[in-house]
């Protein structure tokens, strides 16, 4: 069968489904650009503002395929980027909360531990081996991969926490190269991915424990934002890239080169950059010295 053929191709063409999605971005993203500006609003508008740029977005539909298609164009390595850090986050935060039960709690953590990054690290070198490629595998592939490595060398050799982050660091990066290596994108391989990239974004909700150790992505935007409107903002944020997600397929579901080479190179990169953060936090916060410094 021929990708024209492929049911979700054909739902990313329908100009009604674009319409919608793009719709219901331009409203959740007006709605978070409320938020930046300190200004509070009603839990309705949540329910309005998506009808209204839907609505909206449906009369003119004839007139915003170009500008929907620039705007993807422009976005979707931001996004991209912005859920890079959202889900280098979150794997960070599992793998550390891990650690901090194993410490506490004993051997039922570490079987944890095991369980989870044993089979994703083998699922994800067999996704590797079996598109591996000569020909589309290029020297920014091997030094991802390479710079992978030295995450797990570094976990290892400084009991950074656990394997688990590396672990699933690695296998995004294989369900991507899925798609780079073979220019094939089984349903299964897609639908995961995206599964992955919905919980990275959905964690921006989460409440982290180490409140000093907090690099959201908003957060560095931000100078001041009052209490109230955190609430509407990360609910805002959410939806309007979850929107995005389904709104530009290059970035997220049916990824093109431009953007996925992009992320495959930028994932170790984040990730050693968030390496870089705990070091400094712990040796701010939590050395001996810096203990006695703060009292």
């Amino acid at each position: 069968m021929g990708e024209a053929s492929d049911p979700v191709t054909v739902l990313l063409d329908n100009e009604q489904y674009v319409a919608i999605m793009f719709g219901l971005f331009s409203a959740f993203l007006f709605l978070f650009i409320i938020s930046l500006r300190n200004k509070e609003f009603e839990t309705y508008l949540f329910l309005v503002a998506p009808i209204i740029g839907v609505t909206i977005s449906m009369l003119s539909i004839k007139y915003i395929k170009t500008a929907i298609y620039y705007i993807s164009v422009f976005l979707d390595f931001p996004m991209s980027f912005i859920e890079i850090c959202l889900y280098v986050q979150f794997i960070n935060f599992v793998a550390r909360l891990i650690r901090k039960n194993n410490a506490e709690r004993g051997s039922k953590y570490m079987a944890i531990e095991f369980i989870i990054t044993f089979p994703v690290l083998i699922l994800s070198f067999f996704l590797i081996i079996a598109v591996f490629n000569s020909e589309k595998f290029n020297f920014g592939h091997g030094l991802t991969l390479g710079a992978i490595a030295f995450c797990f060398i570094y976990s290892i050799v400084t009991d950074n926490g656990t394997l688990i982050d590396v672990s699933l660091l690695l296998f995004k990066v294989a369900l991507i190269l899925v798609q780079v290596l073979a220019n094939v994108d089984p349903m299964a391989i897609k639908i995961t991915r995206i599964t992955l990239v919905l919980i990275s974004v959905i964690s921006y909700n989460f409440k982290f424990d180490e409140q000093e150790y907090q690099p959201k992505v908003i957060e560095a935007c931000i100078k001041v934002v009052d209490e109230s409107c955190i609430p509407n903002l990360c609910i805002s944020f959410t939806l309007a890239t979850i929107s995005y997600v389904f709104l530009s397929p290059n970035a997220f579901i049916k990824l093109h080169p431009r953007v996925s080479n992009l992320q495959i190179f930028t994932y170790p990169i984040v990730f050693i950059f968030y390496l870089i953060n705990e070091v400094l936090y712990y040796h701010t916060f939590k050395t001996p010295s810096s203990l006695k410094s703060l009292q």
